[in-house]
């Protein structure tokens, strides 16, 4: 049986290397196209155009919900966290790259809030809605 203090000193261990083994896993997941709406083996539109646009607005909102869901399990007695304070918590940070005039600066994450909105220049609204976020290590 291993002691006590080795215990502890491996479950420190794991929670510091928790934010990178997520970015990791976001950019994995991003980069094979599992984060966007459409199939990664389905024909994306040309570069530039409004779908791949939207398509990549989505895509940083599922990124800033990770981040957020990782956020609120370190500091559960938060209720709200902004997205460029996300961006500096998390090792390694958001790329956040505004592709149609978008702005991250104002969005604000809620913990008990399933859904993030974001105004692009032109008016349109892009949506994401995901799970509930916690603040819990247990679900």
């Amino acid at each position: 049986m291993a002691h006590p203090l080795f215990t502890v000193v491996r479950v420190a261990r794991l929670k510091r290397l928790l934010p990178w083994a997520v970015a990791a896993l976001v950019f994995l997941l991003s980069f094979f196209g599992y984060l966007s709406k459409a199939p990664p083996w389905a024909v994306s539109a040309p570069e530039g155009t409004r779908t791949n646009q939207v398509l990549v607005v989505r895509n940083n909102l599922v990124q800033i919900a990770l981040a957020a869901d990782l956020y609120f399990q370190h500091h559960p007695d938060q209720a709200t966290v902004g997205a460029v304070d996300l961006q500096r918590w998390l090792p390694g940070g958001l790329d956040l790259t505004p592709v149609a005039g978008e702005r991250y600066d104002a969005l604000v994450i809620q913990k008990a809030s399933r859904t993030l909105k974001l105004t692009l220049a032109d008016g349109t609204t892009v949506e994401w809605t995901g799970r509930p976020r916690s603040g819990r290590n247990d679900e």
